[in-house]
């Protein structure tokens, strides 16, 4: 589970050592001076502090402890990063770069179906049907201290993702590559799979594959593979795709997070409908004279 790393990474190195019951807001506040000390992001303390907080919940229903000391401790404000999405001409530029490695036609999909990395690594092949044009989001794979096969992360992501023809081109072709390498689908189920035809590990694939492509490209480092997912949002709101459409499509849990996450890029196809609108009104008005 994500709560697992963010316990190891945040929260047992600092205070793993003293007993629920002597654990204060004193200790608490001191922790999180330390987090800030050693450069840890506002968004990393945010996560440390829910993490502990569902953790001291639980205690105090069971009676381990009478209450939750967390309720001291302040929250840091959220940053929320500025979604830049691809513009349609680098898409074209990344997918042509694409085509020459094995493992190219994932970003493809990725930023055509808008499915995380983990969903991504997680396919196989017979959660993918190219005749119909559809694939299911079954599973997700999680990487922690080895590689595991969860549910997606939230009900919503577990759905049923139509496929546009650039998709279904880009499974393929991976198709192709997988047989060329003696990857029959009745033998190897994952559809991305690594030489030896087991599961990626996003760090060595970000590495290997996605770090190089980008540079060659001409794609800035602060381009992760995440924002593939966002170009899709930005492709279909650019589309005219209404945004509970792009909800459902991203697997989002509830509207506010599609809607607070693409807001500028709402204002953006305000705009332009604005601009379309003004055309279309005086282009009535000469005919009316």
């Amino acid at each position: 589970m994500r709560s697992e790393g963010a316990v190891r990474r945040y929260v047992t190195p600092f205070i793993g050592h003293i007993k629920l019951t002597k654990l204060g807001g004193e200790q608490l506040l001191a922790w999180q001076a330390t987090l800030k000390r050693k450069k840890f992001t506002a968004n990393m303390r945010h996560r440390s502090i829910k993490v502990l907080n569902v953790a001291l919940n639980r205690a105090v229903k069971l009676r381990l402890i009478p209450f939750n000391p967390c309720n001291v401790l302040v929250k840091p404000k959220l940053a929320r990063k500025e979604v830049i999405p691809l513009e349609p001409g680098v898409c074209h530029a990344l997918f042509e770069a694409c085509q020459e490695h094995r493992l190219g036609d994932v970003m493809i999909l990725g930023a055509m179906t808008g499915l995380r990395k983990g969903e991504l690594f997680a396919l196989h092949w017979n959660a993918v049907n190219l005749d119909e044009g559809v694939l299911v989001v079954r599973k997700t794979l999680q990487e922690l201290r080895g590689l595991k096969l969860k549910e997606p992360k939230t009900t919503a992501g577990k759905t049923v993702v139509s496929l546009d023809p650039v998709a279904v081109e880009a499974l393929r072709s991976r198709l192709k590559k997988a047989q060329d390498e003696g990857f029959d689908p009745a033998e190897v189920p994952n559809v991305f799979a690594n030489t030896r035809g087991g599961y990626l590990r996003g760090s060595n694939f970000d590495r290997n594959v996605w770090y190089p492509i980008r540079e060659k490209v001409g794609i800035a480092e602060t381009f992760v593979f995440h924002d593939l997912r966002h170009t899709q949002a930005s492709l279909m709101l650019a589309a005219g795709v209404d945004l509970k459409v792009i909800q459902k499509r991203l697997g989002h849990r509830d509207f506010a997070t599609t809607a607070n996450t693409y807001s500028h890029l709402l204002q953006n196809a305000e705009n332009e409908a604005v601009e379309k609108m003004a055309a279309m009104m005086q282009k009535t008005r000469k005919k009316t004279k």
